[in-house]
């Protein structure tokens, strides 16, 4: 078998949005002790790891917690890697073109209780190049390779996304060789048509609802013939909604399922929503990454084990993540 290659060395350097985040771009000494720190990770990391797995936390996380530390791909893993990827390119090459985009979901007209900060939120269209869709809005390589490694290492097979974006995540996640059913919800109709578009180069096994989250919701979760074994939640960056979706989604979550909060360093809102969620009722384990929040859900655990892997994975405490990550 071909021996393992870094992450680097299968993804173009313009697939990484280093070079267009803040002054990064201009200290090149930052990305110098970026490097050195790169390269000491695994020495401490694989110790905190072993610490992770004698702690209780599930075998099937090993592997894709080695990848945050090594960036190292196998030639199977690569191969999803260097799929995923080209679906990317596709949307960097063209560059400047703008595509009109909702920052936030449309008005929510839900038969469930929804929360005020929800209820507000209003369908607001911008314009953006789809070279930033590709590499700063859509999920980085690095952290795509994760969630692909997550979903098939758990085995995941139906698995929902909250937030497509242009459905690299959701490519990512649709990838894992388990996935029987992937669902991923986007309130933008033209985003959404361009994530079906991308999905269907990777999967047939995918379903697009274009719809605010919870009306998605209402129409999904009654009409699922099986519990959901993966859950992702991106989207809409307040902390009161990410508490509303989840405790809607993980009634329909078999015991021992996985859900994954994107961005819970993204503010002290988000932040303070993840501290209550990880270690709420029904969480048996939760673990911070920094960006990712990982929690395995089993709806009966009343104070599960809950483990910090951040600074594995590049942020040192809340709100400073590494460079280009």
């Amino acid at each position: 078998m071909r021996p393992t290659q870094r992450l680097n060395q299968v993804v173009p350097p313009e697939h990484n949005p280093w070079e267009t985040r803040g002054p990064w771009r201009f200290v090149p000494f930052a990305r110098q002790l970026y490097g050195t720190y790169r390269r000491c990770v695994p020495l401490l990391g694989y110790a905190a790891l072993r610490r992770l797995l004698a702690a209780g936390v599930p075998a099937f996380f090993h592997r894709p917690l080695e990848f945050l530390l090594t960036e190292e791909l196998n030639p199977e893993e690569e191969k999803v890697v260097t799929a995923v990827e080209q679906v990317r390119a596709a949307l960097i090459s063209r560059g400047s073109e703008q595509v009109r985009y909702y920052t936030n979901p449309p008005r929510a007209e839900s038969s469930q209780e929804v929360p005020p900060s929800v209820m507000v939120e209003e369908r607001t269209a911008n314009s953006i190049s789809w070279r930033r869709i590709a590499t700063i809005s859509s999920v980085i390589p690095y952290w795509g390779t994760f969630l692909h490694l997550c979903a098939k290492a758990h085995g995941a097979r139906t698995i929902l996304e909250l937030g497509s974006c242009a459905g690299i995540s959701s490519c990512y996640l649709a990838s894992s060789p388990s996935c029987e059913q992937f669902f991923t919800i986007e309130g933008s109709p033209y985003l959404a048509s361009v994530a079906t578009a991308n999905l269907a180069q990777i999967t047939d096994r995918a379903t697009v609802l274009t719809a605010s989250f919870d009306s998605a919701l209402d129409e999904l979760l009654p009409s699922l013939s099986t519990k959901l074994d993966c859950v992702f939640i991106d989207g809409h960056h307040e902390g009161s909604a990410r508490l509303h979706y989840s405790q809607r989604v993980t009634p329909h979550m078999r015991p021992g399922s996985l859900m994954i909060w994107d961005d819970v360093q993204w503010s002290s809102d988000l932040w303070d929503a993840w501290q209550n969620f990880s270690r709420a009722q029904g969480v048996s384990c939760a673990i911070n990454l920094g960006r990712f929040g990982l929690v395995i859900w089993d709806g009966v655990t009343s104070r599960g084990g809950y483990h910090d892997f951040s600074a594995f994975a590049g942020y040192w405490g809340k709100g400073k993540p590494r460079p280009g990550r």
